[in-house]
């Protein structure tokens, strides 16, 4: 039983990880393309914004900030500007949830 309970919180914490990496980042793109003050604050930025679980194959998105536009692209960036390393997918959720 307990390792049916372990098996179903970790597929919670990938669903929830998954939302957020497929679904939350990626409204990012829609945000800064349709709110001026967020275009106008990214326009001058160029660079790679990763998130990432380390050691977690699947569990990362990367922001390429061009000219002006935001990109969510699934995966890792070969050389990120900066990168948001979690140690697991809990402490990545809980972050990105909006919690400490």
């Amino acid at each position: 039983m307990a390792d049916e309970q372990k098996t179903a919180a970790v597929s919670e914490e990938r669903l929830k990880a998954r939302v957020y990496l497929r679904a939350v980042l990626p409204l990012l793109e829609i945000v800064t393309a349709d709110v001026e003050k967020f275009k106008k604050t990214i326009a001058p930025w160029n660079c790679v914004v990763q998130f990432e679980v380390i050691g977690d194959e699947e569990a990362a998105t990367h922001l390429v900030i061009k000219d002006g536009k935001l990109t969510a692209m699934q995966g890792r960036h070969a050389n990120p500007t900066v990168g948001l390393g979690f140690k697991n997918l809990n402490q990545m959720n809980v972050t990105l949830g909006g919690g400490i």
